[in-house]
């Protein structure tokens, strides 16, 4: 029997599926990739995606050996999406939805900035846990401290895009602190 083998696409009529990635705990997260095309997209792609959304407990990005993809409750690596579903071949026809499950050893949370800057037209629909009470110095002897004024400082200057502006503003917020 002749062994068959697979013709190329032409660029641009890659299926595509919208993704569904939902953990049920440590992160609450879910949220959805529309769009994405089968044949191309990578698990390691999901993991990608997963960890641009979370981070560990110290605020900083969770390694990708610790991110979990699964696929009807069973971990899945190395494949694209269409060797996942390969089992499944009406899902392979494109405009169809997937939900892949998130697990994260170790536990996370999710990231403050999740909801800015999404790429690729991403649609966010996430369950958000309230963040941990802070450990260390808070209040007023963080106030206190210049590494606080040139946090807000730098704050401002990402937000107006104009350093004169924000170190005149935070001027004027510390003259206005010390005074009260």
């Amino acid at each position: 029997m002749p062994k068959k083998t697979k013709q190329p696409l032409a660029p641009g009529s890659s299926k595509s599926i919208t993704v569904h990635l939902k953990s049920a705990r440590n992160p609450s997260l879910e949220f959805s990739l529309p769009n994405t095309a089968l044949s191309t997209t990578s698990v390691q792609d999901l993991k990608d995606a997963v960890r641009e959304r979370v981070t560990d407990a110290q605020g900083n990005k969770v390694s990708l050996d610790k991110i979990k993809i699964l696929y009807k409750r069973k971990p899945v690596t190395g494949k694209t999406i269409a060797e996942v579903l390969a089992d499944e071949p009406e899902m392979l026809s494109g405009g169809k939805e997937v939900e892949f499950g998130v697990m994260i050893m170790g536990g996370a949370q999710v990231a403050q900035s999740a909801g800015e800057g999404e790429g690729a037209g991403a649609e966010q629909v996430e369950s958000y846990a309230p963040p941990k009470p802070a450990v260390g110095p808070s209040g007023e002897s963080v106030v206190a401290t210049e590494a606080f004024w040139d946090d807000l400082q730098g704050f401002l200057e990402q937000r107006l895009k104009d350093y004169d502006e924000a170190n005149k503003l935070r001027v004027l917020f510390q003259e206005a602190w010390r005074s009260s």
